[in-house]
C-alpha cells in the first residue's frame, strides 16, 4: 500500500512538472527531404484589414513569421507571410501579386521588402513549418537581414502595407505580446 502511494506521488509531481513547463518561442528541426535545419517562432503575428463595409464579417489576414534556414552553415533569415482572406463564403478575393513589394513599419521605421518566392522551395524548404493558417492560405518569403530582424524584434508594433496601386494596410490583431516574444527569443536563439 505504502509503494503505490509513493507511485502516485511521484506521478503527482511528474504531472504537476509538466504541466508548468512552458511552451517554447522558438523551435527547430530538420527538413527531411531537403537537409535543411529550420528553426522558426511558434507565435506568428496576426494583422489584418477590416473589409466589414464590404459584408459583416469580411476580413483580410496576414500572418507574418521569422525563420532561419540553415543549409550546411549557410545561414538565411526569412520572413514567411500568410496570406488569406475569410469572406463569408470562403472565396479568396486577393491578389497576392499585390505582396510582391511590402512595408513593414516597425514602430516608426519602414522596412521594404521584396518577394524572394511564393513557395518553400524558393528558399530551400520541402514544406511549410507554420501550420496556424489554413491550407488554402497563399505564402510569401521575403528575405531580412539581421538589422531588419533587429529593429523588428525592438518594435513595440508591427504594421503592412502592400506598395499595390490601393495600398491596405493591415493592423495588428488583437494583443501581439506572445508574437513580440517570439520573435524576440528568435533573435535571442539565433544569437543575432
Amino acid at each position: 500500500m505504502r509503494r503505490s502511494l509513493t507511485w502516485a506521488r511521484i506521478l503527482l509531481l511528474v504531472l504537476a512538472v509538466s504541466a508548468c513547463t512552458p511552451t517554447p518561442l522558438v523551435t527547430d528541426g530538420l527538413d527531411a527531404v531537403t537537409g535543411v535545419t529550420v528553426t522558426q517562432s511558434t507565435e506568428p503575428f496576426i494583422l489584418y484589414r477590416d473589409e466589414s463595409f464590404r459584408r459583416g464579417d469580411d476580413r483580410d489576414l496576414v500572418y507574418i513569421g521569422p525563420l532561419q534556414v540553415n543549409r550546411m552553415g549557410d545561414y538565411k533569415t526569412f520572413l514567411w507571410l500568410g496570406i488569406l482572406s475569410l469572406e463569408r463564403y470562403g472565396e479568396m478575393k486577393m491578389n497576392t501579386e499585390d505582396f510582391a513589394d511590402i512595408e513593414i513599419l516597425a514602430d516608426n521605421t519602414v522596412l521594404n521588402l521584396e518577394v524572394t518566392g511564393w513557395t518553400p522551395a524558393a528558399i530551400g524548404m520541402s514544406e511549410q513549418v507554420y501550420k496556424q493558417v489554413p491550407e488554402w492560405a497563399e505564402s510569401a518569403y521575403y528575405e531580412v537581414s539581421v538589422e531588419q530582424l533587429h529593429t523588428l524584434a525592438l518594435a513595440n508594433e508591427i504594421r503592412l502595407r502592400t506598395t499595390a496601386e490601393i495600398a491596405p494596410s493591415y493592423e495588428p490583431w488583437s494583443n501581439q505580446t506572445q508574437a513580440l516574444s517570439a520573435l524576440r527569443e528568435f533573435v535571442v536563439f539565433n544569437d543575432y
